[in-house]
């Protein structure tokens, strides 16, 4: 019988303070510590906070994948790592899973002379509730996490940051490599795998913006986890603000990969009719099966003077989104043509269309976007939506 691990998703918070700016610089985020509103429209947290109560949200995990404070200003961090375990008490006492972004850990460390590494390490259970394990993730870059249905691999890939141009890129080094295939080695092989960093693992999304910060040695890190040897893999991460669901590279056994966007950062110009800030749950189907992990995720957007609604129209992510399956989105629509033309009627319930062709739960955002396309093309066929949310499906 298939159950479901939730997974509460949030990402380059970007916290700061009005003192740090210099005359005329811009906000880096719509969340300023100094003097923090409760407003929905104006706080992403309170409006998440509203968003749970509306919606009566639940989480079994949280997952924060870096970037809590611009450049590390230790009262932005502190105030961030407060929301962020209240936020998780919020969802029914969900299990914290966070790592560390360049931000929190002063990449840049020319500008500020914050001890940004101590500040994290002076929060209380950051990252873990164990000191022993804390110790491990400072000192070795990488922990595994062994919970009853999920196995997590967490990885700090901004650990050589202040060194040299190391603010440019991820890393994931030889040493660190290597000792998470130890781990992966020595825990269980039967649950679901979930890697959690902060920098993006190869290159994302269709605006260049100079951004070549992608993981140095990402694509050693896929294959690993690629292999047969240590299960199929769900990567969570942020940093480029930029939401996205893809396969890696590979076979039908490639990791899917999971780029959040921001929770609250003022986005580049050059995003801003792409992608929006989000937050996001993600529901995992345990036990795992053969192939690709399967699962699902729901996306709200965060509008400044409004607050958190379902995902829309050039969010990043839509509002109602899936992963796994290994159907092209032109089979899809073939699929839905077929199922259709055996119902015999004008319209119908895109919930319908679902039960009909079950894969359509758990298909990329971008396999749908050719399916909705080949429906209409090929066999006139009109996907309606209303609220981010498809609902019938007709002839045109």
């Amino acid at each position: 019988m298939t159950s479901h691990v939730k997974i509460a998703v949030i990402s380059d918070i970007h916290a700061y303070t009005a003192a740090q700016l210099e005359p005329g610089e811009l906000r880096p985020s719509f969340v300023e510590v100094s003097n923090p509103s409760d407003l929905p429209g104006q706080n992403p947290f309170s409006a998440l906070k509203a968003l749970i109560d509306q919606e009566s949200l639940t989480a079994d995990f949280l997952v924060c994948a870096g970037d809590m404070g611009d450049k590390a200003h230790p009262d932005a961090i502190r105030y961030s790592w407060e929301r962020v375990r209240a936020l998780a008490k919020q969802l029914g006492d969900a299990t914290i899973v966070v790592t560390s972004g360049n931000h929190d850990l002063d990449s840049r460390y020319m500008y500020n002379d914050y001890d940004a590494k101590a500040t994290l390490q002076g929060l209380e259970e950051y990252p873990f509730d164990s000191g022993a394990k804390n110790n491990e993730y400072w000192a070795r870059n990488a922990v595994v996490i062994e919970t009853e249905a999920v196995r997590w691999a967490v990885l700090n890939s901004a650990a050589y940051h202040g060194y040299a141009e190391e603010w440019k890129h991820g890393r994931i080094s030889k040493r660190t490599l290597a000792y998470l295939e130890e781990l992966l080695k020595s825990t269980s092989q039967d649950k679901l795998n979930v890697l959690v960093c902060h920098h993006h693992v190869y290159k994302i999304g269709s605006v260049d913006l100079g951004d070549y910060s992608a993981m140095e040695a990402g694509s050693a890190l896929l294959q690993l986890l690629e292999s047969a040897k240590y299960g199929n893999w769900l990567v969570i991460h942020g940093h480029r603000h930029w939401p996205s669901v893809t396969y890696a590279p590979g076979s039908n056994s490639s990791p899917v990969v999971f780029s959040a966007g921001s929770l609250s950062a003022v986005l580049y110009d050059e995003l801003a009719d792409k992608a929006r800030n989000q937050f996001y749950i993600l529901e995992l189907d345990t036990p795992p099966q053969a192939g690709r992990m399967r699962g699902r995720f729901k996306a709200w957007d965060w509008v400044s003077d409004e607050g958190f609604s379902p995902a829309q129209a050039r969010s990043g992510l839509p509002h109602d989104g899936g992963f796994g399956s290994t159907k092209a989105g032109s089979t899809l629509a073939d699929d839905i043509h077929v199922a259709f033309g055996s119902l015999g009627d004008q319209f119908a319930p895109w919930s319908k269309m679902v039960e009909l062709v079950p894969d359509l739960l758990h298909s990329t955002p971008n396999d749908m976007a050719v399916c909705i396309s080949r429906l209409d093309t090929h066999y006139g066929l009109i996907v309606l939506e209303h609220n981010g949310r498809r609902h019938q499906i007709g002839r045109a």
